[in-house]
């Protein structure tokens, strides 16, 4: 394979407050053409400065690039005239960006951004007509997976959901068709089924001799997709080689720990259920059917649901009645009639005290409106929310407040919902000030929150660009603690994190339910995460919850179709036959 990228000897230091901080020491590595290579380490390791640094991208200050040379078919790109860089930024190299949401324009609608990006590389595409454009862009948002592409050109970033906005990303990325894409993070935010989809188109494009460098912390990922990987630690490089080299038989001892640290969706022993080619004969659960410990709150017409045990607690901490949140959107800047998205659709959930619900489904069908529906941050179209007894859905903002301290939200995007000109300090301790439970020095206040979520002391007087995407959302986290609320929406709060990491913030989550008696409605892409963080899971798609249940009765008998679909496309690492399908391989004979 001829070289496209060639990293030597890259180092990256960040001047703050308490000293240099040395992100990235000494790396080097190299991309060939129509190879997809995976560069995996836990968070703060140096990946997303690593891939920052080739599009000089960084933040400059308080970044600087030491040393270090980054060739693209034999350009430096650190020493290369800014005017040249911008030729290649977009058309030759892209970049998926971790947090699509800070990444895409609040103030243009999707369609017109897609479209920008065919006329500003004019030179790159012949020069194409806006009628052009705009039917490019559509359908580059069908091949990744949007559903109502025509539609969602009109929307503004606001309007999608987290994994809709990562697939608006991909296609920005994708639809120019770079000689190489960078890829930071791409699947954090999309569901196994949408991954599943994107990864077939990545390695469709793989045949066009598109190379990929795939920053990810998903070693499941990693195994699906990736020729070679590269290990980083504490800025430095520790291991590199063959895919399945190093996951037979690591030589480093911290990619070892990876390895061991990935969750399972199924323990050893035990089999998954049966695949979608065994149950296709079998008809699906209908929507409303209710069964032993399985809930289907919402009815079709003229039916009745009858409703499952839940426990012998009763002490019902939140739920929803027939709850329902649309979303207006014209399907045209000149159209006179208005359109509905109805992101949660006649909804009934109960939440116990003390419990935790797991609330899977694709990105867009509802899971986040629904997680913020429930504690006051979007208004409903109709339907409940009622919180220890009283109804809350509706309360004016004054009358809201009283409640705010235990109703509470890990969001799926920390970087947009840190403020960027607080000190992390300030941000750690607003809550607490405005609710006047602020007994202590805010310092001393704000350093026991850090070590709570695995941070240490030293950053208290950081702001939040100074941190990885992984600190970033155990920040999030220790936020929504600060004011020991009895109920947390946890929306994707643990899918930045790499998997050591992961399972140190799940015990952490589980330590503090124990102790201050906290109720989880943990919403994730990631079942196996959810498998084991939650007593019950419910299954949303396209604004219903089409079934729910005990965790382990929902993900070894799932009874819808949907469910079983979503299974059935969680990824195995070290499952070879599953990687040669998804990598359009041969089958050994």
């Amino acid at each position: 394979m001829k070289q496209l990228l060639s990293i030597e000897g890259l180092t990256v230091h960040f001047e703050t407050d308490e000293g240099i901080v040395e992100a990235v020491n000494d790396l080097s590595m190299e991309v060939n053409r129509g190879e997809i290579v995976g560069l995996v380490g836990e968070s703060g390791s140096g990946k997303t400065v690593t891939a920052q640094s080739v599009l000089r991208l960084l933040p400059r200050p308080p970044a600087k690039i030491v040393k270090g040379n980054v060739f693209f078919n034999d350009n430096d790109l650190l020493t290369l005239p800014i005017e040249d860089l911008r030729k290649i930024r977009g058309a030759e190299i892209s970049m998926i960006f971790q947090e699509p949401m800070t990444a895409l324009s609040p103030l243009h609608r999707v369609g017109h951004q897609l479209c920008e990006i065919l006329q500003c590389h004019a030179e790159t595409t012949g020069g194409v007509t806006s009628q052009a454009a705009w039917k490019s862009g559509e359908e580059w948002l069908e091949k990744v997976g949007l559903p109502e592409a025509r539609e969602r050109m009109y929307f503004y970033p606001h309007h999608l959901s987290g994994g809709m906005r990562q697939r608006v990303m991909i296609a920005m990325a994708m639809m120019l068709k770079p000689k190489l894409i960078i890829a930071d993070e791409p699947s954090t935010a999309l569901d196994v089924t949408v991954q599943a989809q994107i990864f077939k188109l990545l390695m469709s494009m793989k045949d066009d001799d598109t190379s990929l460098l795939l920053i990810t912390h998903d070693l499941a990922v990693v195994w699906e997709l990736c020729d070679r990987i590269y290990v980083m630690k504490n800025a430095r490089l520790v291991e590199s080689g063959k895919l399945e080299t190093i996951f037979k038989s690591p030589a480093h001892e911290y990619t070892r720990s990876l390895l061991n640290a990935v969750p399972r969706l199924y323990e050893e022993g035990r089999q998954p259920p049966p695949s979608l080619d065994a149950v296709a004969s079998r008809p699906p659960l209908p929507l409303g059917t209710s069964q032993k410990d399985v809930i289907f709150p919402s009815p079709p017409e003229g039916g009745n649901v009858k409703k499952a045990d839940l426990g012998d607690k009763g002490d019902k901490l939140i739920r929803a009645e027939d709850l329902r949140v649309w979303f207006p959107v014209k399907k045209g800047l000149l159209a006179r009639t208005t359109d509905h998205v109805k992101a949660v659709d006649g909804v009934n959930l109960t939440i116990e005290r003390g419990m935790t619900m797991g609330l899977v489904g694709e990105s867009g069908s509802g899971k986040t409106t629904l997680g913020r529906a429930l504690i006051g941050l979007q208004s409903i179209n109709n339907g409940s929310v009622i919180f220890e007894s009283e109804a809350i859905s509706g309360l004016k903002r004054r009358r809201l407040k009283p409640y705010r301290r235990n109703l509470q939200m890990i969001f799926q995007d920390p970087y947009s919902s840190l403020n960027p000109r607080m000190t992390i300090m300030d941000i750690l301790t607003e809550g607490l000030e405005e609710h006047g439970l602020l007994h202590s020095p805010k310092k001393d206040k704000a350093v026991q929150l850090l070590e709570e979520v695995e941070l240490k002391a030293d950053m208290v007087n950081r702001y939040p660009f100074e941190f990885s995407g992984g600190e970033r959302q155990r920040l999030s986290i220790a936020r929504a603690l600060s004011l020991e609320p009895k109920f947390i929406v946890a929306d994707e709060a643990v899918s930045a994190l790499d998997v050591t990491i992961q399972a140190q913030i799940i015990e952490l989550l589980q330590r503090l339910q124990e102790k201050y008696k906290i109720t989880y409605l943990f919403i994730s892409h990631d079942l196996s995460v959810v498998r084991q963080l939650s007593d019950r899971i419910s299954v949303m798609y396209e604004g219903k919850i089409v079934e729910a249940g005990k965790t382990d009765d929902v993900i070894f008998n799932p009874r819808h179709e949907y469910t079983q679909t979503l299974l059935e496309a969680v990824p195995v690492p070290g499952d070879l036959d599953r990687r040669r399908r998804m990598r359009g391989e041969n089958q050994p004979r």
